[in-house]
């Protein structure tokens, strides 16, 4: 089947990702795949306020498509 799967997480001023939380629960090590790779992502851009860097949080969702074999 098809899962959505999300995860929040922060982005601080200096671009790095910190608190990464599932928001879904289906299981079967999708959340904790998504919460790697946004770990690994790299830095993400942060919101601005008045032209400024501002920690913010952000609501990533993937698609994971699961094939019977």
């Amino acid at each position: 089947g098809q899962y959505t799967v999300t995860a929040e997480f922060w982005v601080e001023p200096d671009s790095t990702v910190t608190h990464i939380v599932p928001v879904t629960n289906h299981g079967f090590g999708m959340e904790g795949e998504l919460m790697r790779v946004i770990r690994l992502s790299g830095k993400w851009s942060p919101g601005l306020l008045k032209g400024k860097p501002i920690r913010s949080r952000l609501r990533q969702s993937v698609i994971f498509q699961v094939l019977d074999e």
